[in-house]
């Protein structure tokens, strides 16, 4: 046991103390922070303005644009010559030229917007809807129809989600679940391949520079490959935890320096309170999704994840490690391993669209694919039973792949010269000790 803790001491110290690790540990935080709040301040500031000239012949739509903080408008006579409409934006200095002419209503054609350059989708989707309302009034009054009148008909609707439970209800967002689900599915799938690889380089490094046969003169073939396995096990965990404190604290802080920008505050009883939601916004709405997740067991829930998903995919690629020589047999071994991987990336996709369907819950519980599906299916509540069968089957599948790797490796990590075949690697697996 002492050989292993040695090995694991040796893998964890000359990872952690590498600029690489110390430099992503810092830096994916501060990014994945700055990629939440980004939107939120970037939205409170002043874009530069676009001139836009308006060419009205019917002489009904030239009224409604209005200046915003980002599109200025200038009406010019009905009449004005748009032969050479390049030039005249060129001298002018504006962004664009919308042409309404003549229109039929019950068949507008011809609106034209004229541009040097490519518009914004902002500022067509504007132009759009400005038009599209004005229309409707014209042909609501031809019917004998004021558009004043007929919105006293149309209906905002806010529906509260609720989810019941024998010590209560609480509110629900299934935008929150989502994210999180996407989330920690890709960090689980970044890390499995991440620190698998991890492994199975350096397995083949020390193969390659014959150190490994130093070693297995003091220590067994499958002591060296749990020690390996553990090591990086312990260099993600390390990252990982580091990752979620440095989130919260960062997160905590921006947040609280966004609340005046948002106009929130989420201790207010018109957010805790599930009667007065009609009115809350959509970050009002995040907000009450993000209390109402216990974040403690959905953190527990995905360490174990993400400690037997990684050890159980580690110990085939430590395996595949051991039985190659050079970086050109690294695709063909590690395409078994891959196909599970990006399959239940996939089907994590579909399965956050519909958690509690047929195909979520068996593939939530298969090994192969839990570590990323079952995480991901968790933020939208998933029966206990089903958890637990999930974590169970895990930790078998972990046992059986890691007595499967340790036979290859015993084997393979002192091959060399020669290119493996599945055949054979099954061969191995069969043979007693």
């Amino acid at each position: 046991m002492n050989k292993i803790f040695l090995i694991i001491q040796r893998e964890y110290l000359v990872r952690v103390r590498k600029k690489s690790f110390i430099i992503t540990t810092i830096l994916v935080p501060l990014l994945l922070v700055l990629i939440m709040i980004a939107p939120i301040f970037l939205s409170n500031l002043k874009s530069g303005s676009q001139h836009i000239a308006i060419v009205d012949q019917s002489g009904e739509f030239s009224q409604i644009f209005e200046n915003t903080n980002h599109l200025n408008f200038i009406n010019l006579d009905r009449n004005t010559n748009l032969k050479n409409v390049d030039k005249l934006l060129k001298d002018m200095n504006w962004d664009g030229l919308l042409y309404i002419p003549k229109l039929d209503i019950n068949r507008p054609l011809g609106i034209t917007l004229y541009s040097r350059r490519q518009m914004g989708l902002g500022t067509e989707s504007y132009l759009r809807h400005q038009l599209e309302n004005q229309i409707e009034k014209q042909r609501l009054a031809v019917k004998g129809y004021d558009s004043d009148w007929l919105k006293q008909f149309k209906v905002k609707l806010n529906i509260n989600s609720v989810i019941t439970s024998k010590i209560g209800n609480k509110s629900a967002n299934s935008i929150v679940s989502y994210a999180l689900a996407q989330i920690m599915g890709f960090i689980l799938y970044f890390v499995i391949f991440t620190y698998g690889s991890m492994t199975m380089k350096s397995v083949v490094e020390e193969k390659r520079n014959r150190i490994v046969e130093v070693l297995i003169s003091s220590i067994k073939p499958f002591q060296l490959m749990m020690g390996k396995i553990l090591g990086v096990a312990m260099v993600a965990l390390t990252q990982l935890l580091i990752w979620i404190i440095l989130i919260g604290i960062l997160g905590s802080l921006v947040f609280a320096g966004s609340i005046p920008y948002l106009n929130v505050n989420p201790n207010s009883q018109a957010i805790s309170q599930m009667g007065a939601q009609t009115s809350t916004t959509h970050i009002e709405k995040i907000i009450i999704g993000l209390q109402s997740i216990s974040f403690g067991p959905l953190i527990g829930y995905f360490l174990f994840f993400f400690l037997f998903g990684y050890l159980m995919y580690s110990s085939l690629f430590a395996a595949v490690g051991s039985v190659i020589d050079d970086d050109t047999e690294t695709q063909t071994m590690t395409l078994p391993i891959a196909i599970p991987v990006i399959a239940a990336m996939l089907i994590m996709i579909t399965v956050i669209e519909q958690p509690q369907s047929t195909l979520a819950i068996w593939t939530s519980i298969f090994p192969l694919f839990s570590p990323i599906v079952m995480i991901a299916r968790i933020p939208f509540g998933v029966p206990t039973w089903q958890i637990i069968s999930s974590m169970i089957l895990l930790i078998i599948t972990f046992l059986v792949f890691i007595w499967m790797a340790g036979k290859i490796y015993r084997t393979g990590i002192l091959m060399r010269g020669k290119k493996v075949t599945f055949k054979e690697l099954w061969k191995w697996i069969r043979v007693k000790n």
